[in-house]
């Protein structure tokens, strides 16, 4: 949104005035009439560049306004955070504080496998995880057992693919 209005040609003072007004229009839910108002505000805007920079900003806020992830009042209502601060303390946490540390190396994919690990465990997956490692080995009649790494990139986009 702050993209979409610096594109506008407005002094600093206007844009913050603006960018206030239509981050509370957000969190009241009236997304789309933060979306109206900046598409008759870009009619004013000449250049193509510009032009381009607030239609794209313009779809991130239709399209995830229309799959509900704007409904800032309704997920206050569930007692859901809408802040990005849980998410990057996790990130803090989970990665930098266990995963880093002094005189601590890591190979790329040992790193992501103990990440994965970590993640499964905290998610009550284990048990899950552990009893289809189970279940392979079996079937492979393997008394082996190595850790293979899934990686995360393919699972989540099967996960956003996958019908529900």
């Amino acid at each position: 949104m702050s993209l979409a209005i610096s594109t506008l040609g407005y002094d600093e003072a206007t844009r913050k005035g603006l960018y206030r007004g239509y981050r509370k229009q957000l969190r009241d839910g009236e997304w789309s009439q933060v979306v109206a108002d900046l598409r008759q505000r870009m009619e004013t805007t000449t250049d193509k560049v510009d032009r381009e920079i607030m239609e794209r900003e313009l779809s991130y806020l239709t399209r995830h306004g229309d799959a509900g992830q704007l409904s800032y009042p309704a997920f206050k209502i569930g007692g859901l955070p809408i802040g990005s601060g849980a998410i990057e303390s996790s990130i803090r946490r989970v990665i930098n504080l266990r995963l880093k540390s002094n005189a601590m190396f890591w190979k790329a994919e040992n790193a992501e496998s103990m990440l994965q690990l970590r993640c499964q465990i905290i998610s009550g997956r284990w048990d899950e995880r552990l009893k289809s490692m189970r279940q392979s080995m079996l079937r492979n009649a393997s008394t082996d057992w190595t850790w293979t790494l899934v990686s995360m990139r393919n699972e989540i986009e099967t996960e956003t693919t996958t019908p529900a």
